[in-house]
């Protein structure tokens, strides 16, 4: 059974054909209570992730991919959500690191 992104209005899966690929929540607590906020931000009944919950590639910028082509894609370690007028995971891209965080 394919894990579904977990963020409200969202019935993405990972599939391939369509270049959209899932993601664990993460293990670092402060990156992962960031995610959960994000995640409370369009689902008020949202607290923790389960073991299956993921979020999507369409609520991230495509410059926090460390290989941002569409079949093969890797989040950065460090990528952040943070709130945003925008239905999307924003993360400021940090040239130092290479990867996106707060």
């Amino acid at each position: 059974m394919p894990n579904y992104c977990v963020v409200g209005d969202c019935n993405n899966v990972a599939n391939r054909s369509l270049g959209i690929s899932t993601y664990a929540f993460p293990k670092d607590d402060a990156i992962r209570r960031a995610w959960i906020r994000f995640v409370q931000q369009t689902r008020a009944d949202f607290r923790e992730p389960g073991s299956g919950a993921v979020v999507c590639s369409s609520h991230f910028k495509e410059d926090c991919f460390e290989i941002p082509c569409p079949s093969v894609r890797k989040l950065g370690s460090s990528v952040t959500p943070r709130e945003s007028s925008e239905p999307q995971i924003i993360s400021k891209y940090n040239s130092t690191k290479g990867c996106c965080s707060l």
